[in-house]
């Protein structure tokens, strides 16, 4: 077996945990809401209780409710960046992968494994995002908000690898 054959069996199989991301955002954004809902509940039921503020719970469930919705999030993020739609599941086929010719398959494998590593870090970026709002690292190496943007708009452009690619290759001028 060679490293080809490898390559693409494992990108045939890595692809399943792209939904897998999407279901995982799902349930954290289930939770963040209902932990949301149950922050304002006790606050509004326990006057002079905890200091829970309008704008943690707000947040929370914002956040919650980008991550139920993580597919269409890394889509709008691809979009604001470059203007076209993308973020789509499955296999990634390459339309300059065909210039490799017999690594062609190796190739759309590799782009595959980029983009499902996408989906997982879209998903990291949005959760820091939840950190950033409860103060969690301001300032520093540990600034949740910065850290909680590059993944999230990494992960947009690792999820539309394909496109990436083409627009860096226009940017330097490569012709291959």
């Amino acid at each position: 077996m060679d490293l080809t054959t490898i390559v693409t069996q494992l990108g045939a199989t890595i692809v399943e945990f792209q939904s897998l991301a999407a279901a995982a955002a799902y349930a954290v954004g289930l939770w963040y809401i209902a932990k949301a809902v149950n922050r304002g509940i006790k606050a509004s039921s326990q006057p002079g209780g905890a200091e829970t503020s309008g704008a943690a719970i707000f947040t929370t469930l914002l956040i919650g409710a980008v991550l139920l919705n993580l597919t269409n999030t890394m889509g709008d993020l691809w979009e604001t960046m470059t203007g076209e739609r993308g973020a789509g599941f499955g296999m990634v086929s390459y339309s300059g992968a065909s210039a490799a010719g017999v690594f062609a398959p190796a190739i759309n494998a590799i782009f595959t494994i980029v983009s499902t590593f996408g989906w997982w870090y879209g998903f990291k970026g949005l959760t820091m995002f939840k950190k950033a709002s409860e103060g969690h690292g301001s300032g520093g190496y540990e600034d949740y908000a910065w850290k909680g943007f590059i993944h999230a708009i990494g992960g947009a452009a690792m999820v539309n690898i394909g496109s990436t690619v083409d627009a860096f290759k226009e940017t330097v001028g490569l012709t291959f």
